[in-house]
């Protein structure tokens, strides 16, 4: 971790005395975090090199950070002249547990940057999720560029296809774009569509309106608003769907992503189709190609919730194959079976999925 934290500050020097050609300087956000990482093919994996990535992801360019597991070991080893700046906790988006954070502070450096761009900064309030994102990489990076280019995105699948916990992570991933906030709106309790524009103004927090009329006071309210609204589980209220054209046409700073297992039918409605996490192609796979694949890295992440400290081999992995395949990559199938785990191998639960 010392040496680590010296290579950082040398390449933040390198880079600030660097004469760029470009109309501006370049400037990079580093982020130090310590932990055990799985190498496979040549490149790590696992929830440190996740957790660090999103520690990086909340800081400016030029800035340096540092976890509370990587300050434990440099606090009293640090370069010459460098010392660190307690930051406080952030929460990161899709961890559950915040992070201590403290930044660099390197000599002749700017030392002042904005506030970091965490989820605590930003007006939200997405559900906190208990367990890590896993997988839908490509459908993230799919769906982000989707909504750059319009500003009404349905996410469509199945019960259980993960369309919810996507929708989640997309908009914490999102959140720095809308100053004003992004919002969840949970629709799956409602029984009448009638109750949608209430549900909406309870979720962003929404006081005092202008009007009695709730309907008219919400359309005010987000007229001049840059925000994102996530709308979950809007099937059951499609003849609702209106109040999402006009807060669209009243309020052009806002965006709306949702989840449904059908379409909305609206006019400039972008549609995002969710399937299965990629599973592998054959029940006869190493391990080390095996575990590329998202179904099985989120049973087997299930899996040791309930069964601490597993290692799979290669007899056990074909049962974990056998286990997503049955189940086309349908996340919520995988969770189920990884809770199986406690009492039967991955054999016995694939029998047992097998047979039914």
């Amino acid at each position: 971790a010392t040496t680590a934290v010296a290579a950082a500050v040398r390449i933040q020097q390198d880079l600030y005395a660097e004469t760029w050609e470009t109309p501006w300087p370049l400037r990079v956000r580093i982020a130090l975090h310590t932990g055990e990482a799985n190498l496979r093919q040549g490149d790590y994996y696992g929830t440190v090199v996740n957790r660090c990535a999103r520690l990086r992801a909340i800081g400016h360019g030029g800035q340096t950070l540092l976890s509370e597991a990587t300050w434990a070991l440099v606090q009293d080893v640090l370069p010459p002249r460098v010392f660190a700046q307690d930051e406080g906790e952030h929460h990161l988006k899709g961890l559950s547990r915040p992070e201590h954070v403290y930044q660099l502070i390197i000599p002749d450096l700017p030392r002042e940057f904005a506030p970091l761009r965490s989820l605590g900064i930003i007006p939200n309030n997405l559900p906190l999720q208990l367990t890590e994102f896993i997988g839908r990489k490509d459908d993230i990076q799919k769906t982000r560029r989707c909504l750059q280019d319009c500003r009404l995105l349905t996410i469509v699948g199945p019960g259980g296809i993960g369309k919810s916990r996507m929708a989640i992570d997309l908009a914490a991933s999102l959140s720095e774009h809308f100053k004003h906030g992004v919002f969840f709106v949970p629709l799956a309790p409602l029984t009448d569509d009638q109750l949608i524009v209430a549900t909406i103004i309870d979720s962003i927090g929404m006081h005092n309106p202008a009007t009695d009329e709730l309907r008219q006071g919400l359309l005010d309210y987000l007229r001049n608003k840059q925000l994102l609204l996530v709308l979950d589980n809007f099937e059951h209220l499609l003849a609702g769907a209106n109040i999402v054209n006009e807060i669209l046409q009243d309020a052009p700073g806002v965006k709306i992503l949702s989840t449904s297992r059908e379409r909305l039918n609206l006019s400039g409605e972008a549609v995002y189709m969710l399937s299965g996490l990629e599973y592998p192609p054959d029940s006869q796979l190493p391990v080390d190609e095996a575990i590329q694949y998202g179904a099985v890295q989120l049973l087997l992440d299930r899996a040791r919730l309930v069964r601490h400290g597993l290692e799979v081999d290669e007899p056990e992995m074909t049962g974990v194959i056998r286990i997503c395949r049955l189940v086309q990559g349908l996340p919520l199938a995988l969770i189920l079976a990884a809770g199986w785990l406690e009492i039967l191998s991955f054999a016995e639960v694939a029998d047992e999925i097998s047979a039914s």
